[in-house]
């Protein structure tokens, strides 16, 4: 065998090393990869519920919202019509409605008109 030869076998089985060694450290990557990822999903799906749970309870908050606002809604109307504004002025506060003649119309010129 010459130092050609020797050689030639040396990086042959060198190269063979190498290669089972890449092989070796990709399987080990693999392996610890796996786990992660899978640890990884675990906590991206527990994040989702949280954040599905958040929204359920701003969904009802809204809702509660939105009632209470229709209630308030209601409940302005009701006080604000004229013949209860007209009730309470003759029956709690003894006021009168006014005669045609009792009526005094005061205008107020604009001064830029002048």
């Amino acid at each position: 065998m010459t130092a050609k030869d020797f050689f030639e076998k040396v990086r042959v089985d060198d190269v063979k090393k190498i290669k089972i060694n890449v092989k070796n450290v990709f399987v080990c990557i693999l392996a610890l990869a796996i786990p992660a990822l899978l640890v990884l999903n675990v906590l991206q799906a527990k994040q989702y519920a949280q954040l599905e749970n958040d929204t359920k309870e701003i969904e009802r908050r809204q809702y509660e919202v939105i009632e209470q606002n229709k209630r308030l809604v209601a409940e302005i109307s009701k006080l604000s019509s004229p013949d209860r504004i007209e009730w309470i002025a003759t029956n709690n506060l003894q006021m009168e409605k006014a005669s045609p003649e009792d009526i005094i119309r005061v205008e107020i010129k604009d001064k830029d008109k002048n």
